[in-house]
This record gives structure tokens, sequence and C-alpha cells, in this order.
């Protein structure tokens, strides 16, 4: 997985993931799951670099698939947080 910075989006953070072949391209991704562990140190303390904010009492996530043939298939999660403030 590849995780960049970029000056778009809410969070400004993109990660593209990408899956291997199948049975020689013949096998169909049915599910998948996605574990980020990277860590870095700010100021001193362990931070992740999918750290979240909660400045408007939502936490948002997009995701994009893209397929082989090019279609994609995209969806957004939005669930509700307590703001620090």
């Amino acid at each position: 997985m590849k995780i960049k910075k970029i000056h778009r989006g809410r969070y400004g953070v993109e990660s593209i993931a990408s899956i291997p072949k199948i049975a020689g391209g013949a096998g169909s991704v049915t599910s998948f799951s996605l574990e980020v562990g990277k860590t870095y140190t700010y100021k001193g303390k362990k931070m992740t670099i999918l750290s979240a904010k909660c400045p408007d009492g939502k936490l948002q996530a997009h995701g994009t698939a893209v397929f082989s043939d090019e279609t994609k298939a995209s969806a957004e999660v939005i669930r509700t947080c307590s703001p620090k403030g």
C-alpha cells in the first residue's frame, strides 16, 4: 500500500493498494481488508498515518476501487464523533 499527502480532500491523505492477480487472472476478489500500521513520531508523541480529527462532529472516509477494465465503484462512510474543543 502506498500512502501520500495530497493537497485536496477532507484529510489530505491518499492511499493506494494494488490487489495482485488471482488464479492467473481468472479469479475474482470477493472481499478484502487492509490494515495500516505506519507510525511516526511528532513532538515526542507516537502517531499513525491515519490519525483522525473530528473538528465538526463527523468522521468521513471515501474509497474508490478501479478494476482492470477501468470500471469504478465508490463509497463514502460518515460517522458521528465528538469534537474536541
